[in-house]
């Protein structure tokens, strides 16, 4: 039971950390993404056998323990996506806010020019 739970951090540990490494964004939120699905199939893999197999008390506590770690996964997991799509969208509306900044001084200079010119 300790060396499952033992395993199960460390599996926590190591999706965590590797998805909050200084990869691009959309490259992490891609990844994360794909572990969620991964996790979200063990999930369901272990709901089916408590439901439909015939095990020991033992077992069943096993896979129940195994459960409850991957949804606090999925949960740590949801988060750091949710923050990753915050990141991205940062971005993205500072990038979009500073092309219009420059298109309109442009616009304007072009406005100034017709204005000030002699035909």
């Amino acid at each position: 039971d300790s060396l499952l739970q033992e395993t199960l951090f460390r599996t926590k540990k190591t999706f965590l950390n590797k998805n909050m490494d200084s990869k691009p964004v959309f490259t992490s939120v891609a990844e994360t993404k794909a572990q969620i699905e991964k996790y979200f199939y063990r999930v369901e893999v272990i709901e089916r056998n408590l439901a439909s197999q015939e095990m020991s008390y033992q077992e069943r506590r096993t896979l129940e323990d195994e459960l409850r770690i991957l949804r606090d996964v999925l949960n740590s997991a949801q988060i750091a996506v949710k923050k990753l799509n915050a990141e991205s969208s940062d971005g993205l509306t500072i990038g979009t806010l500073v092309m219009f900044f420059i298109l309109s001084i442009y616009g304007l200079y072009r406005v100034f020019l017709l204005e000030h010119t002699n035909y």
